[in-house]
Parts: structure tokens; C-alpha cells; sequence
């Protein structure tokens, strides 16, 4: 704490204060653009966050949908017995997935 009436406290705090200068608006410029960014980049990212967890509960819904009714009898065999059946039932899923996701080019776009 700087006592005024104190002389040396006086000369201490105008020898160590820092130069008074004139505002620098470039500076001010830069910095709430870096501010702007970075609000930008994380409004992204909780976007992203967010279409990440929206498309992981699509994919498990259908996955768990598709091992269920692969477990029934009839589908059962007929997986085991047709040569392509499996990897049309995953290109199946693949395909609803799309469907079912979020419009595409939100999470990058704006």
C-alpha cells in the first residue's frame, strides 16, 4: 500500500509505475478478433460434440436393432446360408444411418 504523505513511497511509485502512452487501437482490434474466434471455435466444437453424440445414438440404435433381428431363427439361417447377406445387412444399416443423421455440412458450414 503507497503512502502519499510518505516522500520515498512517493518517488518509489512514479520511478517503477510504467510509462503512460497513447492507445494502441490495432492492439484493440487484434484481441477482440482473437476474442471472436475463439467464442467462434467453441460454439464449433459444442456443435460438433453434439452431432458426434446425436449420429452415435443412431449407429447404436441400429446396430442393436440389426443384432436383435439377427438373432431370429429365420434370419439367422438365412445370414448363415446366403453368401452377402451379412455385409448387405451392414450396407443396409449403413444406409438408414445416413438417412436418419442430421443434414449433412451443418457441423462445418457456419
Amino acid at each position: 500500500m503507497i503512502d502519499h504523505d510518505d516522500p520515498f513511497d512517493t518517488f518509489l511509485a512514479d520511478a517503477l509505475a510504467p510509462p503512460t502512452r497513447a492507445s494502441d487501437p490495432g492492439f484493440t482490434t487484434r484481441i477482440g478478433v482473437a476474442i471472436a474466434e475463439a467464442e467462434r471455435f467453441r460454439a464449433w466444437r459444442r456443435r460438433a460434440l453434439r452431432r458426434l453424440g446425436s449420429e452415435a445414438l443412431i449407429l447404436f440404435g441400429l446396430a442393436g436393432a440389426a443384432m436383435t433381428l439377427a438373432r431370429a431363427p429365420g434370419v439367422e439361417r438365412l445370414l448363415n446360408e446366403v453368401t452377402f447377406a451379412g455385409p448387405a445387412a451392414a450396407g443396409l444399416v449403413l444406409v438408414l444411418w445416413l438417412a436418419l443423421s442430421p443434414q449433412r455440412g451443418t457441423v462445418f458450414g457456419g
